[in-house]
């Protein structure tokens, strides 16, 4: 499977959303953290992970899932930046690391409760009274993104 990535899944030497296109997709950080296709340290990945730090990230520093998503609006997504920090703490990048689980926390409502995204910065404001009257709010609390902080937490303890 790995072999087959790296031949038919990359374009300019990151990795790609699916085949057959070139968009770029934050999901990919699982191709290392925590899945193992590929080292973190792999150049691709570094490459795909760079990109995904230069062109995924919002207004407010979380992570959006692609450019032009506009599930919910396309806000910027707790459970997505909290796995770019994971991934930050694999590759010894302690202060980006540290970044991101600050932002995932200042993302905490009142209740200390963690949402599937924030929408402050969204893609598409326009977008989110659409999901939100077919679908409700945006899921919160999701499990999902108290398990991904939680990790990152615990990645960033000293040995």
């Amino acid at each position: 499977m790995r072999e087959f990535v790296l031949q038919r899944g990359t374009v300019d030497g990151r990795l790609r959303k699916h085949l057959g296109t070139e968009l770029l997709d934050a999901s990919l950080l699982w191709a290392a953290t925590p899945f193992r296709l590929l080292e973190p340290e792999h150049p691709t990945m570094r490459r795909t992970v760079d990109l995904i730090a230069q062109t995924l990230t919002g207004g407010s520093g979380g992570i959006w899932r692609y450019v032009g998503d506009s599930y919910y609006g396309g806000g910027e997504w707790v459970l997505l930046t909290a796995h770019l920090g994971w991934y930050w703490t694999e590759v010894r990048d302690f202060e980006r690391a540290r970044r991101a689980l600050q932002w995932v926390e200042q993302a905490a409502d009142r209740h200390g409760h963690l949402a599937e995204q924030v929408l402050e910065s969204a893609q598409f404001p326009q977008r989110i009274g659409d999901w939100t009257a077919s679908w409700g709010p945006v899921a919160n609390p999701l499990l999902w993104s108290h398990a991904a902080y939680l990790i990152l937490g615990h990645a960033l303890q000293p040995s």
